[in-house]
């Protein structure tokens, strides 16, 4: 089964649906841009940056959220959800001027959930105007979740760090790669990049950084529009892994109608990374409207099942991003 919407949920199916195969070979990613000798001279021009592993990060950094909803769940009867929310008063009440898109927990080649031995989870988020986006890592080792935010940016050779202005809109963490689909791009990020600054990065509110270390599109540039349901330049409103088949799984939000479309990318487990030079691995067309996520869990269904929207609230495992959540059937 693809569910369709971020957040997982259960509950009986209130509608039958189906989704359409269609042409997959036209749809390619291709590699933009790597930055990483920009990212190895930036540091090393920038005396104020320090490289840093997320398992080392001081507890003083981290805030403390708390377990279980933090809003009255506004769901069907028959439908449990779990999660927990920020210890932020803003966040908690959407008044931040940010908002959450995508979740994802860590994957490797053989399991889900943890990474360096901890229970990880990590929601991408962008601010009111799009010009600056984050990542939220949160440690779920113990029932009261902590978390640290890390700013989305590019560093030049010259060690000038650079906000990305990027919506955010989705989230996979594969072993030290987290993969953030936006439009039609793929920005990949690398932890072992992950740098905090010793005097704050200015203008921004931030103390750690974690530079773009490549860049991927669908798409004739960078800067071109990526065209949703139709043409072969898809939009990636969002992405997941793929365990079954080893792939990254995408989809489009279409605001006023159905037939956004779901693919199968090739992905590379040895590196983490889109495999470019290759057709996709599969696409569908979905009737599912405000499509917002699509996750195979590789189960057989053949009904969709809309859920009642969430407050902006909440979060966690229950509620990382906003809007609408529906499952739709398998694609594998």
């Amino acid at each position: 089964m693809v569910l369709a919407g971020t957040c997982t949920i259960s509950g009986t199916a209130h509608a039958s649906s189906t989704i359409a195969p269609i042409t997959a070979s036209g749809f390619k990613l291709t590699l933009d841009s790597s930055s990483t000798s920009d990212i190895s001279a930036g540091e090393a021009a920038n005396g104020s940056l320090n490289p840093v592993s997320l398992s080392s990060v001081p507890a003083g950094s981290f805030s403390s959220g708390k377990d279980g909803l933090c809003y009255p769940t506004p769901f069907n009867p028959g439908v449990s959800a779990d999660g927990y929310c920020w210890g932020n008063t803003a966040d908690d009440s959407g008044s931040a001027g940010w908002y959450p898109q995508g979740f994802s927990v860590p994957h490797s080649a053989a399991a889900d959930g943890a990474w360096g031995g901890r229970r990880w989870e990590v929601v991408s988020w962008h601010n009111g105007d799009n010009s600056v986006a984050k990542l939220r890592f949160v440690d779920r080792a113990s029932a009261t979740p902590r978390y640290v935010d890390v700013l989305l940016a590019t560093l030049a050779q010259d060690g000038t760090v650079t906000p990305l202005p990027i919506h955010a809109d989705s989230v996979v963490w594969y072993d030290n790669n987290l993969l953030i689909g936006t439009g039609g791009l793929v920005q990949v990020f690398r932890l072992g990049d992950l740098m905090h600054s010793s005097v704050g990065l200015a203008g921004t509110g931030f103390t750690y950084v974690l530079p773009r270390a490549y860049l991927y599109r669908t798409v004739a540039t960078a800067t071109s529009a990526c065209v949703p349901e139709t043409g072969n330049t898809p939009c990636l409103t969002s992405l997941s892994f793929d365990r079954a088949n080893g792939a990254l799984l995408s989809s489009e939000f279409r605001p006023d109608n159905a037939n956004g479309r779901i693919i199968r990318w090739s992905f590379d487990l040895s590196s983490g990374l889109p495999r470019t030079g290759t057709s996709a691995l599969g696409a569908w067309t979905t009737p599912v409207w405000k499509m917002q996520g699509v996750v195979n869990v590789n189960a057989p269904s053949t009904s969709a099942r809309p859920a009642p929207a969430a407050s902006t609230t909440d979060t966690g495992r229950a509620r990382a991003c906003t809007r609408a959540r529906l499952a739709v059937p398998r694609v594998s």
